[in-house]
């Protein structure tokens, strides 16, 4: 089953999973950090002309307050170290906006917030998305078991894309589905909590029947076992098998599609779980750009706050000594 000891609780993964899009997103979606994508590009033809120099021109009187020879040539230094900051922690700040721009899903990037994500889903009423980002899910599970089942010798870079927190939220929507599911919607019995005794099912050409938790596989004979069909999808430890319903529903070859086809009506039921489910996902994508990404913002901000923060220094430093 979908549990987060396939990654493990590494400080690295966690680290990945601290730094969401929507966390990213209240830096990124500023308009004031969106015009700084033009710095890289024209910044020194705008910040190194003689009247943006001017602006980071100090008074005598101030420079001396500060410990700054007030001659033309420490007053020259000092202005254009200021300069180079401003210039520096702006481009940095451009390239996360860039990347930003780029990278960040557009979901997330227009509605950063899970709960208004989860009601904008819900107040459009519309089964076609439901469906959609049921989908998605599907596809991103497959994801999961791919790299999980490529073993260690991949390295950790492709486990970094779904960390626990997204597995245990696919899992527990695959869970709620399972136990909300009328699985005998196609028997005449009406007990659903002790469903008939499952008939033997048709033996292979080896002679052995079909293993139980294995889901359908291509056995186009297996839709038909009257009050077997829950049993398909549970294991010899009585957990339900929801990787193996999850993946044969993604699959959905035509020989299932007597179970998948209510199942997937079945999970219309449960747009706010799905639309919350794809939200946690989508905020754990693309893993190296988000930190790319924070990289660039906090390495941004950091230059900025060099020279403000050496004035600072300076200036108490003057005013205790």
């Amino acid at each position: 089953m979908l549990t987060g000891e396939r990654y493990g609780g590494s400080p690295l993964v966690s680290f990945f999973g601290f730094i969401k899009w929507s966390k990213l997103a209240a830096i990124g979606n500023s308009n004031l950090v969106r015009l700084t994508i033009l710095v890289p590009f024209f910044g020194s033809v705008i910040l190194f002309n003689e009247q943006i120099s001017s602006l980071f021109r100090y008074s005598d009187d101030f420079l001396v307050d500060i410990g700054v020879s007030p001659d033309s040539l420490s007053k020259d230094k000092f202005a254009i170290s200021r300069l180079y900051f401003f210039y520096f922690g702006l481009s940095f700040l451009g390239l996360g906006a860039f990347l930003y721009s780029l990278r960040c899903p557009e979901e997330i990037r227009e509605i950063p917030s899970v709960k208004d994500f989860v009601f904008a889903q819900e107040s459009l009423h519309s089964p076609v998305i439901t469906k959609s980002n049921f989908r998605y899910i599907l596809e991103s599970h497959g994801n999961i078991l791919e790299r999980s089942s490529s073993g260690d010798a991949i390295g950790f870079p492709k486990k970094l894309k779904y960390p626990p927190n997204v597995e245990y939220v696919i899992y527990n929507l695959g869970h709620e589905l399972f136990h909300s599911f009328d699985w005998n919607w196609n028997n005449d019995d009406d007990d659903d909590e002790a469903p008939p005794e499952p008939i033997s099912p048709p033996e292979d050409e080896s002679g052995s029947a079909p293993r139980q938790g294995k889901g359908f596989g291509d056995d186009p004979d297996a839709v038909t076992w009257d009050g077997t069909l829950k049993y398909n999808y549970v294991m010899g430890s009585g957990y339900p098998n929801i990787d193996q319903m999850l993946s044969d529903l993604y699959d959905n070859p035509k020989v299932i599609w007597a179970f998948t086809i209510p199942f997937l009506r079945h999970a219309l039921n449960f747009s706010k779980d799905i639309a919350f489910t794809k939200f946690i996902i989508l905020d754990n994508s693309r893993p190296f750009t988000r930190l790319f990404v924070a990289f660039f913002y906090s390495s941004g901000f950091i230059i900025l706050f060099i020279p403000t923060g050496e004035t600072f220094i300076r200036l108490l430093a003057g005013v205790i000594f």
